[in-house]
């Protein structure tokens, strides 16, 4: 399954989904037992075995934080080895 790719707040509705397409009794228990011991167990949160666990920053993955106004720049590594 890939349920440790997804973020640990969206992992127990992702699961949900799955479990409503369960058709066969063998697929019902492999899914209840999933269910018991990975999704809904206090031992095993989604949050301790998911990748990635922490809930994704506001402007994306992608984006880098702003500088801050003590003195850090947006000066890249490039221009720093050619001025010296």
């Amino acid at each position: 399954m890939a349920m440790p790719f997804l973020l640990a707040g969206e992992i127990p509705a992702a699961f949900a989904k799955l479990r409503l397409r369960a058709s066969t009794n063998s697929m019902k228990r492999l899914v209840s037992y999933i269910g018991s011991t990975w999704i809904e167990s206090t031992t095993f949160l989604p949050k301790d075995w998911a990748v990635h666990p922490h809930q994704q920053r506001p402007g994306g993955l992608a984006t880098r934080p702003k500088p801050t106004s003590w003195g850090q720049s947006t000066l890249s590594v490039y221009s720093s080895l050619t001025d010296s």
